[in-house]
Formats: C-alpha cells, sequence, structure tokens
C-alpha cells in the first residue's frame, strides 16, 4: 500500500483554453497547456486570486495526417494548407482539385482541434496566420 492510497486523480478532456478558464476560476488545481497562458487569462486569475507558476516540460508538434484511401496527397505545402483552412475557404473551397489543380475533383473532409485548444491556436497562427482565423474547429 502507498501512502497516497486513498487519493483519487479525475483527468477531464478540454483543450488548453477550457483548461485556462477552470484553473483561473479555481475550479482546478493544476492544468496542461500546449500554449503560454495569455494576458487575458492572467488578468481572469489575478481577479479571483489564482496564482500560479509556468513549468515549461516540452514543446508540441503538429502532424497533418490524411487519411488512407486519400492516394493522391503526397505532400502539402503551407500555402495549401492555408487554403483549406482559413475562414474564406468555408463553402468556397470543397473539392481537392480547388486547392491544387493537379488533385482529383473529390470532396475534401477536414478535421481539427477546438477552438479552445492550443493546439488550434498554434496551427492557425502558423498556417492561417492568426491565432483566432480559422473557422474549421472540431469537426
Amino acid at each position: 500500500m502507498t501512502a497516497n492510497s486513498g487519493t483519487q486523480v479525475t483527468v477531464g478532456v478540454s483543450g488548453t483554453g477550457g483548461g485556462f478558464k477552470k484553473f483561473c476560476a479555481g475550479e482546478i488545481d493544476i492544468a496542461n497547456a500546449s500554449r503560454p497562458i495569455r494576458n487575458s487569462e492572467i488578468e481572469a486569475c489575478k481577479a479571483k486570486g489564482v496564482e500560479y507558476v509556468t513549468v515549461e516540460i516540452a514543446k508540441d508538434a503538429l502532424t497533418v495526417v490524411v487519411n488512407k484511401e486519400n492516394t493522391w496527397l503526397q505532400n502539402i505545402t503551407t500555402a495549401e494548407l492555408k487554403k483549406l483552412w482559413e475562414p474564406e475557404a468555408e463553402r468556397r473551397i470543397t473539392r481537392w482539385n480547388e486547392v491544387n489543380s493537379s488533385w482529383p475533383n473529390r470532396r475534401i473532409a477536414l478535421y481539427g482541434p477546438g477552438s479552445d485548444s492550443g493546439t488550434f491556436d498554434f496551427f492557425t497562427a502558423v498556417i492561417v496566420g492568426r491565432e483566432d482565423y480559422s473557422l474549421h474547429s472540431a469537426g
């Protein structure tokens, strides 16, 4: 028997933004994040008297994956990813050949993390050019 045998740990599922919201509200004691805390979140913590320490453990890496049945997409540029993910693409870019004319005239089905996710923030910042500038959240 260990010294903390009566301890229970609950692991919740939320994005970075959702985690910071709960943390700064004093609802949870620890949160992991895939981005630094924002100024608005710092202010929310201050308003609730929540003090914190940031401990950087590692840097994230993102991978773009493609369904195994998609045999024509061997590589994709950041410009092509932007064309798929920026808000202007919604209901305008719906087929692969609209991104790259050498790709087939087949329907695109995208999936990505929710907008409260640090992964969403990072991906849209790097690919689209602005953290909050994509309409493609969880699909």
